[in-house]
Formats: structure tokens, C-alpha cells, sequence
């Protein structure tokens, strides 16, 4: 996926077509890319918080982990998690990860740091 379809694929995420006016959006984005040129093939990526697994297409050049507690919105469908669990207490083995995102949800951890 080259910087244009990524570009495209985070708008039609849901951050529209003006994310480019959103301090945040662009600071969001500019993570997203970041660690979507970092990831290689060889790399785990772990999605904290995946919710319905929609970033999985921009590092799916890794092998993309979806994880997520299930506690969200009751309408999405959470078919497309790896792995069900507490973000506070992940079950996962300590160096194993090279990747973890996280880019909206860690407000809603009680203890985030």
C-alpha cells in the first residue's frame, strides 16, 4: 500500500475527506504512517483497543493482531478480533510485540500510563 492508498484508506475509515483541518486527525495520521512504515513482514502488530479490527488493511503487510475488551458500542461487530482480553492486562508475553497502536481509546483507560 503506497502513502496515497493509505491516505485513502484513512478517510474512508471515517475521518472524511477535511481531516487535514483537525489538529488531531493530522496528528493521528501522522502515527498511523509512521508505524505503517515502520512495520515489516516479520513484525506483530498489535492493535489495542481494535474494536471492529478496521485499521487491519493498512499493516496488514505485518501480521496484524486485533485485540479489544468487546465493551464498546453493542453494534459493532467484533468478529474480526484475534484476541478478546483487558487492555490493562494484556496476555501477552513481554518482547514479543513490535508494534502496538492504540490511537483512540487510551482516554478511557482508568490508568493509562
Amino acid at each position: 500500500m503506497d502513502q496515497a492508498d493509505f491516505e485513502q484508506c484513512f478517510i474512508d475509515l471515517g475521518w472524511g475527506p477535511k481531516w487535514r483541518e483537525d489538529e488531531v486527525a493530522v496528528a493521528i495520521y501522522r502515527h498511523m504512517l509512521a508505524a505503517h512504515k515502520f512495520v515489516q513482514p516479520d513484525h506483530i502488530v498489535l492493535d489495542i483497543s481494535a474494536g471492529e479490527a478496521k485499521y487491519r488493511p493498512m499493516y496488514q503487510h505485518g501480521n496484524y493482531v486485533a485485540f479489544d475488551a468487546t465493551v464498546g458500542d453493542q453494534t459493532w461487530d467484533y468478529s474480526r478480533l484475534d484476541i478478546v482480553g483487558d487492555a490493562m492486562n494484556l496476555p501477552i508475553r513481554e518482547s514479543c510485540i513490535d508494534v502496538a497502536l492504540n490511537f483512540t481509546s487510551l482516554e478511557h483507560y482508568y490508568d493509562p500510563m
